[in-house]
Protein backbone atom coordinates (compact mmCIF):
# COMPACT_ATOMS: atom_id res chain seq x y z
CA UNK A 1 0.00 0.00 0.00
CA UNK A 2 1.74 3.17 -1.00
CA UNK A 3 -0.10 5.97 0.73
CA UNK A 4 -1.04 8.93 -1.68
CA UNK A 5 0.61 12.16 -0.10
CA UNK A 6 -2.58 14.64 -0.04
CA UNK A 7 -3.80 15.99 3.24
CA UNK A 8 -7.07 15.60 5.21
CA UNK A 9 -7.17 18.14 7.42
CA UNK A 10 -10.10 18.05 9.87
CA UNK A 11 -12.26 21.23 10.84
CA UNK A 12 -12.69 20.00 14.44
CA UNK A 13 -11.61 17.46 16.81
CA UNK A 14 -14.75 15.37 16.99
CA UNK A 15 -13.13 12.59 18.36
CA UNK A 16 -12.12 11.51 15.27
CA UNK A 17 -8.72 9.77 16.56
CA UNK A 18 -10.62 7.64 19.20
CA UNK A 19 -13.43 6.81 16.28
CA UNK A 20 -10.43 5.59 14.23
CA UNK A 21 -8.97 3.61 16.92
CA UNK A 22 -11.73 1.92 17.65
CA UNK A 23 -12.30 0.86 14.35
CA UNK A 24 -9.24 -0.64 14.64
CA UNK A 25 -9.92 -2.45 17.75
CA UNK A 26 -10.65 -5.93 16.15
CA UNK A 27 -7.29 -6.18 14.13
CA UNK A 28 -5.63 -5.42 17.45
CA UNK A 29 -3.78 -8.78 18.11
CA UNK A 30 -4.04 -9.25 21.46
CA UNK A 31 -0.34 -11.25 21.28
CA UNK A 32 0.88 -7.25 21.16
CA UNK A 33 -2.47 -5.33 22.87
CA UNK A 34 -3.24 -6.54 26.26
CA UNK A 35 -6.59 -4.92 27.03
CA UNK A 36 -5.04 -3.03 29.49
CA UNK A 37 -2.89 -1.30 26.64
CA UNK A 38 -5.73 -0.72 24.43
CA UNK A 39 -8.03 0.98 27.15
CA UNK A 40 -4.59 3.54 27.67
CA UNK A 41 -4.28 4.17 23.91
CA UNK A 42 -7.99 4.99 23.43
CA UNK A 43 -7.28 7.33 26.83
CA UNK A 44 -4.57 9.07 25.32
CA UNK A 45 -5.98 9.91 22.37
CA UNK A 46 -7.01 13.46 23.64
CA UNK A 47 -3.47 14.38 23.70
CA UNK A 48 -2.98 14.33 20.24
CA UNK A 49 -3.75 16.10 16.95
CA UNK A 50 -6.96 15.70 15.28
CA UNK A 51 -4.99 13.69 12.57
CA UNK A 52 -5.41 10.29 11.80
CA UNK A 53 -1.60 8.96 11.49
CA UNK A 54 -0.24 6.70 14.40
CA UNK A 55 3.09 4.88 15.15
CA UNK A 56 2.55 1.94 18.10
CA UNK A 57 6.10 0.58 19.45
CA UNK A 58 5.32 -2.84 20.55
CA UNK A 59 7.97 -4.90 22.61
CA UNK A 60 8.51 -8.27 20.85
CA UNK A 61 9.36 -10.08 24.42
CA UNK A 62 7.69 -10.52 27.40
CA UNK A 63 7.02 -6.73 28.18
CA UNK A 64 3.63 -6.16 27.02
CA UNK A 65 3.87 -2.00 26.92
CA UNK A 66 2.47 -0.47 23.65
CA UNK A 67 3.99 3.14 23.23
CA UNK A 68 1.91 5.72 20.59
CA UNK A 69 3.04 7.82 18.52
CA UNK A 70 1.73 10.69 16.19
CA UNK A 71 3.30 11.70 12.54
CA UNK A 72 2.83 15.57 11.71
CA UNK A 73 4.17 16.97 8.59
CA UNK A 74 4.71 20.41 7.58
CA UNK A 75 1.59 21.31 5.87
CA UNK A 76 -0.14 20.32 8.88
CA UNK A 77 1.70 22.66 11.70
CA UNK A 78 -1.07 24.97 12.16
CA UNK A 79 -3.08 21.88 13.28
CA UNK A 80 -0.63 21.08 15.73
CA UNK A 81 -0.09 24.57 17.34
CA UNK A 82 -4.09 24.61 17.50
CA UNK A 83 -4.37 21.37 18.79
CA UNK A 84 -1.78 22.72 21.58
CA UNK A 85 -3.87 26.04 22.40
CA UNK A 86 -6.71 23.99 23.28
CA UNK A 87 -4.83 21.26 25.13
CA UNK A 88 -2.24 24.35 27.15
CA UNK A 89 -6.27 25.60 28.05
CA UNK A 90 -7.61 22.68 29.88
CA UNK A 91 -4.79 22.41 31.98
CA UNK A 92 -4.85 25.13 35.13
CA UNK A 93 -0.81 25.08 35.27
CA UNK A 94 0.65 24.32 31.98
CA UNK A 95 3.82 22.83 32.48
CA UNK A 96 7.01 24.57 30.74
CA UNK A 97 7.74 21.32 28.48
CA UNK A 98 4.26 22.08 27.09
CA UNK A 99 4.60 25.52 26.64
CA UNK A 100 7.96 25.10 25.18
CA UNK A 101 6.38 22.67 22.42
CA UNK A 102 3.91 25.19 21.70
CA UNK A 103 5.67 27.67 21.02
CA UNK A 104 7.81 25.42 18.70
CA UNK A 105 4.40 24.33 17.02
CA UNK A 106 3.92 28.64 16.51
CA UNK A 107 7.19 29.11 14.55
CA UNK A 108 6.93 25.69 12.99
CA UNK A 109 3.47 27.02 11.20
CA UNK A 110 4.82 30.28 9.91
CA UNK A 111 5.40 30.16 6.56
CA UNK A 112 8.36 32.37 6.71
CA UNK A 113 10.09 30.91 9.58
CA UNK A 114 13.41 28.52 9.66
CA UNK A 115 11.98 25.80 11.46
CA UNK A 116 9.78 25.51 8.40
CA UNK A 117 12.33 25.72 5.86
CA UNK A 118 14.27 23.23 8.10
CA UNK A 119 11.57 20.53 9.55
CA UNK A 120 9.91 18.02 7.38
CA UNK A 121 7.77 16.64 10.17
CA UNK A 122 7.11 16.03 13.88
CA UNK A 123 6.75 12.63 15.90
CA UNK A 124 5.16 13.11 18.84
CA UNK A 125 5.96 9.47 21.09
CA UNK A 126 3.83 9.35 24.68
CA UNK A 127 5.93 6.45 26.30
CA UNK A 128 2.62 4.62 28.09
CA UNK A 129 1.51 3.88 30.40
CA UNK A 130 3.19 6.74 32.37
CA UNK A 131 1.13 9.27 30.37
CA UNK A 132 -1.91 8.31 32.46
CA UNK A 133 -1.92 10.93 35.12
CA UNK A 134 -4.05 13.97 35.33
CA UNK A 135 -1.16 16.68 34.59
CA UNK A 136 0.00 14.53 31.25
CA UNK A 137 4.07 14.29 30.74
CA UNK A 138 5.12 16.00 27.35
CA UNK A 139 6.10 13.91 24.87
CA UNK A 140 9.44 12.36 23.15
CA UNK A 141 9.70 15.08 20.35
CA UNK A 142 11.47 13.93 16.80
CA UNK A 143 11.96 16.24 14.16
CA UNK A 144 12.68 14.82 10.54
CA UNK A 145 14.83 17.27 8.23
CA UNK A 146 14.61 17.58 4.87
CA UNK A 147 18.16 17.40 4.45
CA UNK A 148 20.88 15.99 6.66
CA UNK A 149 21.37 17.88 9.41
CA UNK A 150 24.23 20.67 10.04
CA UNK A 151 25.30 21.43 13.73
CA UNK A 152 23.71 25.01 13.53
CA UNK A 153 20.44 23.22 12.70
CA UNK A 154 20.20 21.01 15.42
CA UNK A 155 21.34 23.86 17.55
CA UNK A 156 18.28 25.88 16.62
CA UNK A 157 15.53 23.07 16.86
CA UNK A 158 17.06 22.09 20.30
CA UNK A 159 16.81 25.47 21.58
CA UNK A 160 13.42 26.32 20.10
CA UNK A 161 12.15 22.90 21.82
CA UNK A 162 13.81 23.73 25.10
CA UNK A 163 13.68 27.76 25.32
CA UNK A 164 17.45 27.48 26.35
CA UNK A 165 20.73 27.92 25.15
CA UNK A 166 22.43 24.49 24.23
CA UNK A 167 24.98 23.24 26.76
CA UNK A 168 28.54 23.43 25.69
CA UNK A 169 29.29 19.97 26.36
CA UNK A 170 26.63 18.64 24.29
CA UNK A 171 26.93 21.14 21.23
CA UNK A 172 31.15 19.72 21.09
CA UNK A 173 29.84 15.95 21.30
CA UNK A 174 27.01 16.37 18.58
CA UNK A 175 29.91 18.52 16.42
CA UNK A 176 32.27 15.34 17.20
CA UNK A 177 29.46 12.90 16.18
CA UNK A 178 28.66 14.95 12.61
CA UNK A 179 32.27 15.20 12.29
CA UNK A 180 33.19 11.76 12.18
CA UNK A 181 30.48 10.80 9.33
CA UNK A 182 31.43 10.68 5.80
CA UNK A 183 28.35 10.79 3.03
CA UNK A 184 25.47 9.31 2.53
CA UNK A 185 25.55 9.18 5.92
CA UNK A 186 23.49 12.13 8.10
CA UNK A 187 21.00 12.80 10.81
CA UNK A 188 17.72 12.49 9.73
CA UNK A 189 16.15 13.15 12.97
CA UNK A 190 16.82 14.58 16.22
CA UNK A 191 14.73 13.24 19.15
CA UNK A 192 14.15 15.05 22.07
CA UNK A 193 12.64 13.36 25.87
CA UNK A 194 10.90 17.09 26.77
CA UNK A 195 9.86 15.05 30.33
CA UNK A 196 13.36 15.11 31.44
CA UNK A 197 16.09 18.24 32.15
CA UNK A 198 18.32 16.83 30.86
CA UNK A 199 21.00 17.87 28.07
CA UNK A 200 20.91 14.88 26.09
CA UNK A 201 19.17 13.99 22.68
CA UNK A 202 19.27 11.51 20.12
CA UNK A 203 20.26 10.77 16.41
CA UNK A 204 18.73 8.81 14.27
CA UNK A 205 21.17 8.39 11.19
CA UNK A 206 20.49 7.13 7.76
CA UNK A 207 22.76 6.55 5.02
CA UNK A 208 25.08 3.65 6.64
CA UNK A 209 25.43 0.08 5.76
CA UNK A 210 26.62 -2.92 6.92
CA UNK A 211 30.19 -1.85 6.31
CA UNK A 212 30.31 1.63 7.06
CA UNK A 213 28.33 0.63 10.47
CA UNK A 214 31.11 -0.34 12.67
CA UNK A 215 34.15 2.30 11.11
CA UNK A 216 31.66 5.03 12.30
CA UNK A 217 31.28 3.71 15.67
CA UNK A 218 35.26 2.87 16.07
CA UNK A 219 35.11 6.60 14.69
CA UNK A 220 32.82 7.99 17.29
CA UNK A 221 34.65 6.02 20.36
CA UNK A 222 31.00 4.36 21.15
CA UNK A 223 31.41 1.92 24.32
CA UNK A 224 28.74 0.19 24.04
CA UNK A 225 28.29 -3.93 23.56
CA UNK A 226 30.15 -4.14 20.62
CA UNK A 227 30.41 -8.00 20.45
CA UNK A 228 26.18 -8.10 21.13
CA UNK A 229 26.29 -5.67 17.80
CA UNK A 230 28.26 -7.78 16.13
CA UNK A 231 26.81 -10.97 16.11
CA UNK A 232 23.26 -9.27 15.62
CA UNK A 233 24.67 -8.09 12.01
CA UNK A 234 26.09 -11.01 11.26
CA UNK A 235 22.67 -12.92 11.76
CA UNK A 236 20.59 -10.07 10.65
CA UNK A 237 21.88 -7.50 8.68
CA UNK A 238 21.91 -9.83 5.30
CA UNK A 239 18.44 -10.38 5.47
CA UNK A 240 17.39 -6.50 5.45
CA UNK A 241 17.58 -4.00 2.60
CA UNK A 242 17.95 -0.93 4.91
CA UNK A 243 19.18 0.35 8.32
CA UNK A 244 19.23 3.47 10.58
CA UNK A 245 21.01 3.90 13.64
CA UNK A 246 20.00 5.62 16.92
CA UNK A 247 22.07 7.09 18.85
CA UNK A 248 22.01 9.16 22.30
CA UNK A 249 24.35 11.82 23.00
CA UNK A 250 24.69 13.89 26.17
CA UNK A 251 27.62 15.73 27.27
CA UNK A 252 29.46 12.44 26.04
CA UNK A 253 28.05 9.71 23.78
CA UNK A 254 26.29 6.97 25.58
CA UNK A 255 26.99 3.36 25.34
CA UNK A 256 23.35 2.52 24.48
CA UNK A 257 22.51 1.98 20.64
CA UNK A 258 19.25 1.38 18.58
CA UNK A 259 19.23 -0.32 15.30
CA UNK A 260 16.68 0.44 12.99
CA UNK A 261 16.06 -2.71 10.61
CA UNK A 262 13.65 -1.76 7.00
CA UNK A 263 12.16 -3.77 4.34
CA UNK A 264 10.83 -1.97 1.04
CA UNK A 265 8.18 -4.11 1.02
CA UNK A 266 5.10 -5.67 3.22
CA UNK A 267 4.89 -8.99 5.13
CA UNK A 268 2.46 -10.37 2.76
CA UNK A 269 5.16 -9.43 -0.44
CA UNK A 270 8.31 -9.94 1.54
CA UNK A 271 9.15 -13.57 3.02
CA UNK A 272 12.36 -12.24 4.78
CA UNK A 273 9.92 -10.53 7.21
CA UNK A 274 9.18 -13.94 8.39
CA UNK A 275 12.78 -15.27 8.48
CA UNK A 276 14.08 -12.26 10.35
CA UNK A 277 11.60 -12.62 12.87
CA UNK A 278 12.28 -16.69 13.22
CA UNK A 279 15.37 -15.61 13.84
CA UNK A 280 14.80 -13.12 16.89
CA UNK A 281 12.43 -16.03 18.31
CA UNK A 282 15.11 -18.36 17.91
CA UNK A 283 17.49 -15.99 20.09
CA UNK A 284 15.08 -14.99 22.47
CA UNK A 285 14.19 -12.18 21.78
CA UNK A 286 10.25 -11.85 20.41
CA UNK A 287 7.70 -14.40 21.51
CA UNK A 288 6.22 -16.69 18.54
CA UNK A 289 3.16 -15.08 19.38
CA UNK A 290 3.79 -11.73 18.83
CA UNK A 291 5.73 -12.83 15.57
CA UNK A 292 2.94 -14.24 14.55
CA UNK A 293 1.16 -10.91 15.66
CA UNK A 294 3.29 -8.73 13.29
CA UNK A 295 3.17 -10.82 10.30
CA UNK A 296 -0.66 -10.16 10.21
CA UNK A 297 -0.86 -6.39 10.87
CA UNK A 298 -0.99 -4.86 8.04
CA UNK A 299 -4.25 -4.38 6.33
CA UNK A 300 -6.84 -2.04 4.83
CA UNK A 301 -9.83 -1.49 6.57
CA UNK A 302 -12.58 -0.06 4.07
CA UNK A 303 -15.83 1.84 5.54
CA UNK A 304 -18.31 -1.23 4.42
CA UNK A 305 -16.14 -3.56 6.10
CA UNK A 306 -16.97 -1.79 9.31
CA UNK A 307 -19.86 -2.69 12.35
CA UNK A 308 -19.07 1.25 13.64
CA UNK A 309 -19.68 4.29 12.19
CA UNK A 310 -17.31 5.44 9.59
CA UNK A 311 -15.70 8.76 11.61
CA UNK A 312 -17.46 11.82 9.54
CA UNK A 313 -14.69 13.58 9.36
CA UNK A 314 -13.06 10.98 6.99
CA UNK A 315 -16.37 10.28 5.41
CA UNK A 316 -16.65 14.16 4.48
CA UNK A 317 -12.81 13.94 3.02
CA UNK A 318 -13.73 11.04 1.00
CA UNK A 319 -16.94 12.84 -0.77
CA UNK A 320 -14.42 16.44 -1.27
CA UNK A 321 -11.78 13.99 -2.90
CA UNK A 322 -11.63 13.51 -6.48
CA UNK A 323 -13.89 10.85 -7.84
CA UNK A 324 -10.20 8.35 -8.20
CA UNK A 325 -9.12 8.47 -4.84
CA UNK A 326 -10.75 6.93 -1.57
CA UNK A 327 -10.52 7.05 1.55
CA UNK A 328 -8.94 4.05 3.61
CA UNK A 329 -7.84 3.41 7.01
CA UNK A 330 -4.42 1.07 6.93
CA UNK A 331 -2.04 -0.71 9.14
CA UNK A 332 1.30 -1.34 8.00
CA UNK A 333 4.69 -2.49 9.62
CA UNK A 334 6.86 0.16 8.71
CA UNK A 335 10.45 -1.39 10.63
CA UNK A 336 11.79 -3.53 13.75
CA UNK A 337 14.24 -2.38 16.08
CA UNK A 338 17.19 -3.74 18.27
CA UNK A 339 17.75 -1.72 21.54
CA UNK A 340 21.44 -2.34 22.69
CA UNK A 341 22.67 -1.18 25.85
CA UNK A 342 25.63 -2.90 28.66
CA UNK A 343 23.16 -2.57 31.77
CA UNK A 344 20.23 -4.49 30.20
CA UNK A 345 19.16 -6.93 27.27
CA UNK A 346 19.00 -6.29 24.43
CA UNK A 347 15.22 -5.09 23.26
CA UNK A 348 13.64 -6.33 20.14
CA UNK A 349 10.29 -4.04 19.31
CA UNK A 350 7.93 -3.67 15.98
CA UNK A 351 6.89 -0.15 14.62
CA UNK A 352 2.96 -0.36 13.68
CA UNK A 353 1.60 1.91 11.86
CA UNK A 354 -1.74 2.76 11.55
CA UNK A 355 -3.47 6.03 9.56
CA UNK A 356 -5.94 7.43 6.90
CA UNK A 357 -4.61 7.09 3.38
CA UNK A 358 -5.72 7.26 -0.07
CA UNK A 359 -6.11 4.61 -2.67
CA UNK A 360 -6.24 5.51 -6.09
CA UNK A 361 -6.33 3.03 -9.22
CA UNK A 362 -3.09 3.10 -9.82
CA UNK A 363 -2.29 1.56 -5.74
CA UNK A 364 -1.14 -1.74 -5.26
CA UNK A 365 -3.50 -3.88 -3.93
CA UNK A 366 -6.35 -1.52 -4.11
CA UNK A 367 -9.85 -3.49 -5.38
CA UNK A 368 -10.33 -2.81 -9.05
Amino acid sequence: MSPDPTTVHFPSREDVLAAALALARPALPPALFSPQAVTTLQRQTRLLAPLVRLGFECRLGSNPQVDLQQCIRTDEALLLSRHLSTLLTGLPEPPAAWQALHRFGLSWADPSSRLRREVAEVWMEFDLPAATTSRPSPPSIFAGFREPATLDVLEHVLTSLQDRPLHPALRATLSRCLAAMDEPAGVSHLGLMLARPVDAVRLNLKGLTPHTLFPLLDALGWSGPRAVLKALAEMLFPLVDGLMIDLDAGHDLYPTLGVELFFERQPAQEPRWSQLLDRLVHHGLCTPAKRDAVLQWPGMLFPPDTSSPWPAALLTASLLAPANRFGILGRLVNHLKLSLSPHRDTEAKAYLGYGHTWLTPETPGAPV
